[in-house]
């Protein structure tokens, strides 16, 4: 049985995502006329053709099929805005978001993309602080070993190199946040960088 919703919401997740019918074939590796058929409502597709349209997409199959799946701008300001909690406790800045994002897993339009790139985000900032950190013991290691005589004013640099870094990473992270928050307000899609791809 055909089913013409599926390609009301391909048509419109492809569009959203700015791919043309050429392209999202391609990047699937399904046919192009398969892709067409879907979008007409002339073809139900296998669950691995659905699975490749799917990934290819960066969505989950269920957001793909079940027409459930609400819009709710306000959820997604609140997980981004959770991510704040990284002040508190660096590792909460990704506990926190984690915990809200599997709470709606595949029931909020454009969640999975959202948690999955500020998770990524954050983890790759807590990575940099650590080897920042890591870096500094070492200069303070090698300070140590190497002065004959040690006075406050010697590790003066070492201090003020680890208070502007603490300082400079809080900061952009606080900054990447807010960005994002307000994109997200404004009905566009969130952009948060540098990032590691942990989480695909």
């Amino acid at each position: 049985m055909n089913n013409p919703q599926l390609g009301e919401r391909l048509k419109a997740i492809r569009k959203t995502k700015g791919y043309s019918q050429e392209a999202l074939a391609e990047e699937s590796k399904v046919s192009l006329k398969t892709i067409q058929r879907i979008e007409n409502a002339k073809n139900d597709p296998t669950g691995d053709t659905i699975q490749r349209i799917s990934s290819a997409l960066n969505i989950s199959p269920d957001e793909l099929l079940d027409w459930k799946i609400v819009e709710d701008k306000s959820y997604l300001q609140a997980v981004n805005t959770s991510a704040f909690t990284f002040v508190i406790f660096p590792i909460l800045g990704i506990l926190l978001p984690a915990i809200m994002w599997f709470a709606k897993k595949d029931k909020i339009r454009d969640l999975n993309t959202l948690a999955k790139s500020l998770l990524n985000f954050q983890i790759t900032w807590n990575i940099l602080l650590l080897v920042g950190i890591i870096v500094y013991q070492f200069l303070m290691r090698y300070r140590i070993d190497t002065i004959q005589e040690i006075t406050l004013y010697s590790f003066n640099p070492y201090y003020q190199y680890i208070k502007y870094f603490l300082i400079s990473m809080n900061a952009f992270n606080f900054i990447m946040i807010s960005f994002n928050l307000l994109k997200i307000r404004n009905g566009k899609n969130a952009f948060y960088w540098p990032h590691i791809k942990f989480i695909k």
